[in-house]
């Protein structure tokens, strides 16, 4: 395992179970691999402050604009910002549980599987589903 620092292309990896913070709060290093912090939020299996923190460097990332915006929208429903989930429209009162996030995870694999699925929304969904999936602690890869 490794981590995501903030760079101008991206995440890129450092030490293990280390992520440093560029733009979004310098010189910050927050644990991403373990999340044993007591008594912290939790989104998922992350803690709402590496949630928040990936969130605000999405714009630093130069991935498709779509993907982009289907990750932001996921992260926002995660952190309770948003009253629908991005793929499937499920209301959550705050920040939904680790059954619903997995929920969303399993309908934008759904939705992939669909050859007739256009380019944009494939997209979109691929970055709803890239964001949750390390939400979920499926990944370790950010979206």
């Amino acid at each position: 395992m490794g981590t995501w620092p903030l760079t101008s292309q991206g995440w890129a990896r450092e030490g293990p179970g280390r992520r440093t913070s560029g733009a979004a709060g310098e010189g910050k290093s927050v644990d991403v691999t373990t999340n044993e912090r007591q008594g912290e939020q939790r989104i998922g299996v992350r803690v709402h402050e590496d949630v928040a923190f990936v969130f605000k460097g999405l714009a630093a990332r130069r991935a498709a604009p779509e993907f982009s915006s289907g990750a932001a929208a996921a992260y926002e429903w995660a952190m309770g910002h948003a009253e629908r989930s991005p793929v499937t429209g499920a209301g959550a009162d705050g920040i939904p549980g680790l059954r619903l996030l997995t929920a969303e995870v399993d309908a934008a694999v759904v939705q992939l599987d669909d050859p007739t699925l256009q380019a944009g929304k494939r997209d979109y969904v691929r970055g709803v589903h890239d964001a949750l999936a390390w939400v979920c602690g499926y990944s370790d890869h950010v979206a």
